[in-house]
């Protein structure tokens, strides 16, 4: 029977394979030991999880034709594209306020220095007879 060169004998024993590279059953953190952290210092999933939720907030459509304050937004890069949840005052009463439009990305991008800025939501035609939400 074969025997096995000693540098392939420690690969298996210590690695689960011949070339060093697989998986382990053996704890492989300093000193073979496993770290213990109090509750107190593991972050809560909400505190880790980057993806805006969109519960909290309104589609800009809503408010076509209506005069609102921007006081300050956000930008984000979604699924499907830019996007943008303006926090917004409407009649007095503060919203979240959400869009993809590309136009309004780009029109608040422009002004982002200088909020807040009194805005009014319309709807325009573009020359290929598509409509499109903007900032007026």
């Amino acid at each position: 029977m074969k025997t096995m060169n000693k540098k392939l004998e420690e690969n298996v024993k210590n690695y689960g394979s011949l070339d060093g590279t697989g998986a382990t059953q053996k704890n492989n953190s300093p000193k073979d030991e496993i770290k213990s952290r109090s509750t107190e210092d593991i972050p809560s999933f909400a505190e880790v999880w980057t993806e805006k939720e969109f519960e909290d907030t309104e589609l800009l459509t809503n408010y076509l034709n209506t005069e609102l304050v921007i006081n300050k937004f956000e930008m984000g890069e979604g699924k499907y594209g830019p996007y943008v949840i303006l926090n917004a005052s409407v009649n007095g009463v503060t919203k979240l306020l959400r869009t993809s439009s590309t136009v309004v990305v780009d029109q608040l991008a422009r002004i982002e220095d200088k909020l807040p800025v009194k805005a009014t939501v319309v709807e325009k035609g573009g020359a290929n007879g598509k409509k499109y939400l903007s900032l007026s």
